[in-house]
């Protein structure tokens, strides 16, 4: 009877031993698939990231140049990867908010946003952004490798209202969205040719308003994406470049 006991005893006792290295081997491995994971989640946000970098994160006086370093050598750069190449080819976006306070200022003169390439715009656009000397007109200037003044109008600009610009190119589309909607689509006689150029925000004394939330992607903007964009606004928070409290948005936004 002493005997069965023993062994009845050892085997609890095996069996107990080999549950226990079950579960400890079950835990190494769910550690191990948990830490794979939480890796890509790590890797995949860092390549959201680089793909998706600030320009201006926040609010600033559109009558103050700004200019964005593309040098990853030099301090303060934020470097604009180039097109991811999708499967549809060369694609990326431009993304900001826009608030007109007056259009007499700088009359007759052409008025900066933005552009991509050297210090006097010239002949480096890609892209290029400036409101009309003297109507209410936003125009895109965007090189290819067949045309290095390719330019499209965008009329109706308001003033005195926030709106959201997309500046979007897929190929030889160069497609422009205002508050979520395409306004304009114009087909390129080339591909965009981009460059190394640093980033130049209203430069030549801009114009009279603000810029906000200036952002860019190395791929073509999805129609959610657009209005997670929209739903969040230009930022209320002060003025990066003069502390000034710029005018919040307003029910009444530019929606046509």
């Amino acid at each position: 009877m002493d005997a069965v006991k023993s062994r009845l005893t050892g085997f609890t006792q095996d069996n107990s031993t080999m549950s226990m290295l079950i579960k400890a081997v079950l835990a190494v491995a769910f550690c191990m698939v948990l830490i794979k994971a939480m890796k890509r989640m790590v890797k995949g946000y860092k390549d959201y990231k680089n793909s998706a970098p600030w320009i201006l994160k926040g609010t600033k006086n559109a009558q103050k140049r700004m200019i964005i370093l593309q040098d990853p050598s030099k301090e303060g750069a934020k470097t604009l990867g180039r097109s991811k190449n999708e499967e549809g080819g060369l694609e990326f976006s431009y993304v900001m908010w826009m608030y007109v306070e007056d259009w007499s200022y700088k009359y007759g003169q052409w008025k900066h946003i933005m552009h991509k390439g050297n210090e006097s715009s010239w002949p480096l656009r890609a892209p290029g952004m400036w409101l009309h000397p003297k109507k209410n007109s936003l125009r895109v200037y965007m090189n290819t490798f067949k045309d290095v003044g390719e330019f499209v109008d965008v009329d109706n600009i308001p003033l005195r209202k926030w709106f959201n610009v997309f500046v979007c190119v897929k190929q030889k589309s160069l497609d422009i969205y205002i508050n979520g909607n395409l306004i304009k689509k114009k087909e390129l006689s080339g591909l965009p040719r981009q460059n190394y150029g640093d980033i130049y925000v209203n430069a030549f004394r801009g114009f009279s308003g603000y810029l906000s939330n200036m952002r860019y992607y190395d791929y073509y903007l999805s129609y959610s994406e657009m209005r997670k964009h929209l739903s969040r606004g230009p930022s209320s928070m002060p003025c990066v470049d003069s502390n000034e409290s710029p005018p919040y948005l307003t029910a009444n936004w530019w929606t046509n």
